[in-house]
């Protein structure tokens, strides 16, 4: 039967805990944080929901990897054919084995089995971080492109203002068509850019409630106290890859990954002993001989001496030492990349927000000369529409410093760097 996905956010009102997210109390009424969004994914996302299940997986393996075979009975009847000598009676012969060798290698299966689990454990929830850095972002998405689009309408309504203005004052010929066509496009681009970024933010509250595990039609409201994050006080890189393996829970995952395939190993290697069986006999012969003794079954290892199965666990552990490896080299990587990224966002729009001033003064300069006939139409309605695209893209690097800040932590394996001092923004 089809889930059924909610169409409101249903959560007690008690906290939503996670071993790797801080502790948030969650609080639907005023509208949802990041930092709730992020918990409220991880409780409700239907991908993740799918994902937990291969926690039953892993903890059956550990039952199976712990229980010992089954005794084996044997029998047999002999009855006597006709012709047979006088004084015969029917034989029997019956024994009970149990294989010996299963307890070879066996606490070294229980532990890969139990090395498994965690592995999977940490495995789902490093896909926690990530769905919880995603809806956090998605969160903040929200809001800067909200701020962006109070700007785009701003522009909209003066740019159509304008235009109705000059089209009143063409009627008496006080300004050309020129500059007429040159207010009217103005008005229409910045109608063109108010509708894409309606349209862009529609998306980006649909995948909102696609993380949290919602129906489509479902509304989710952001609270109102949600503001883009500040500029932070950005650990080095030295600081950031000190103590990454033990932070990364992915990276813990491997190395319980691979500790699982190096005990699964060394129970390969056990197993290589030859099967053997004991156990106890009894019979009687159809002379009425009756006799008790002990069975031994071994088996001659002629051609499989368990080789395929050494080989195929020593190249998993190798594969995995070289995935962990990889993925150490692609984080340290990272943390890089993403700092000099934060350092080129932080310089571009410390020179955008230089220009801005300036632009806005220019623009206020160019109107009151459109006003006295001095300045055309067109030189005017380029300063401006450069104006309303500088404050545009200070939003966007606002933007683009959420997202890099989010990817360094998930990179890091840091949930949150501290907030910049006052005078290290300065």
């Amino acid at each position: 039967m089809p889930l059924e996905a909610p169409t409101s956010i249903q959560v007690p009102a008690s906290s939503v805990r996670h071993r790797a997210l801080p502790a948030v109390n969650i609080n639907v009424d005023d509208g949802i944080s990041p930092d709730e969004a992020a918990l409220l994914a991880v409780a409700g996302n239907l991908e993740l929901r799918a994902y937990r299940s291969q926690l039953a997986v892993s903890r059956a393996q550990i039952i199976e990897a712990g229980i010992l075979p089954n005794p084996v009975f044997s029998g047999a009847l002999e009855l006597p054919m006709a012709g047979a000598t006088e004084g015969t009676s029917a034989g029997y012969s019956g024994g009970i084995e149990w294989e010996l060798t299963a307890l070879a290698g066996r606490s070294a299966r229980r532990g890969a089995a139990a090395e498994n689990q965690r592995a999977v454990e940490l495995d789902i929830a490093w896909q926690e971080w990530q769905v919880a850095a995603q809806a956090r972002a998605t969160v903040y998405d929200i809001v800067a492109l909200g701020e962006a689009l109070g700007v785009a309408r701003e522009a909209e309504s003066l740019a159509t203002q304008d235009a109705e203005r000059l089209a009143e004052a063409r009627k008496t010929e006080l300004v050309t068509v020129l500059d007429l066509a040159s207010a009217r496009t103005a008005a229409a681009e910045a109608h063109v850019r108010s509708v894409d970024l309606q349209n862009e933010l529609v998306s980006y509250h649909l995948l909102l409630v696609s993380l949290l595990g919602l129906a489509p039609e479902a509304q989710v409201r952001i609270s109102s106290e949600t503001v883009m994050p500040d500029q932070l006080q950005v650990p080095s890189f030295e600081e950031l890859r000190a103590g990454l393996r033990e932070r990364r829970i992915d990276l813990l995952a491997l190395e319980s990954g691979y500790k699982s395939q190096s005990l699964a190993y060394r129970a390969a290697v056990r197993a290589r002993i030859p099967r053997m069986s004991i156990g106890l006999v009894e019979a009687r012969d159809t002379a009425d001989l009756i006799t008790t003794g002990l069975a031994l079954s071994i088996d001659l290892p002629v051609f499989d001496r368990h080789q395929g199965e050494i080989a195929a666990q020593d190249a998993g552990r190798e594969q995995l030492l070289a995935e962990y490896q990889a993925r150490v080299y692609q984080a340290e990587s990272d943390i890089a990349a993403l700092l000099a990224e934060l350092r080129w966002i932080d310089e571009s729009e410390q020179a955008l927000q230089v220009q801005e001033p300036e632009q806005s003064q220019l623009v206020e300069l160019l109107h009151q000369g459109l006003l006295s006939g001095v300045v055309d139409a067109s030189d005017y309605y380029s300063a401006w529409t450069r104006l309303y695209e500088l404050r545009l893209e200070l939003i966007a690097k606002g933007q683009a410093r959420m997202h890099a800040r989010i990817k360094l932590q998930s990179a890091s394996g840091v949930y949150e760097f501290p907030v910049a001092a006052q005078g290290d923004r300065e």
